[in-house]
């Protein structure tokens, strides 16, 4: 992405946890079309000790778009940190644009507050809108801490 351009993004000065594993689409062609970043951490909701299973980094290739890719993948995401990681619930952030298309998925907007680290300590995580899938855990607000990068 062109500096200029991700200059003008709301998170272009965020700094990002590196994925811990990687759900990846290919196509009949065997070309790599969809990616989805994976992210397992404890951290806390409401001072509570929690596992938090992330998505993040999630893109399919311009030309390979609307063809159920990111929903396969994001749905093998999900289950993933249900049945072999056991998280409490799964916790995304996105842009607008995108809010249907998760929405449409199952997720739901989280109308907490949300706290990660950054170079210079913790803050407040505004550059996004956190969505969580509820998995063992439906969390009706509060605030989540990531004891980390967010992702």
């Amino acid at each position: 992405m062109a500096a200029e351009l991700r200059a003008t993004l709301s998170w272009a000065h965020v700094v990002w946890a590196d994925a811990e594993r990687r759900v990846l689409v290919w196509n009949d062609r065997g070309e790599l079309v969809c990616h989805v970043g994976l992210y397992l951490r404890r951290a806390k909701w409401a001072d509570n000790d929690v596992l938090i299973g992330g998505v993040g980094g999630v893109i399919t290739r311009q030309d390979s778009r609307k063809q159920g890719h990111a929903w396969t993948a994001i749905g093998m995401a999900v289950a993933d940190m249900r049945d072999r990681a056991g998280a409490d619930f799964v916790l995304l952030v996105c842009e607008p644009r995108n809010f249907a298309f998760y929405r449409g998925l199952g997720w739901r907007q989280f109308d907490g507050e949300l706290f990660c680290e950054q170079p210079g300590g913790r803050v407040r995580f505004a550059a996004m809108t956190q969505f969580v899938f509820d998995l063992r855990l439906a969390l009706p607000g509060g605030a989540i801490d990531l004891c980390g990068l967010p992702w």
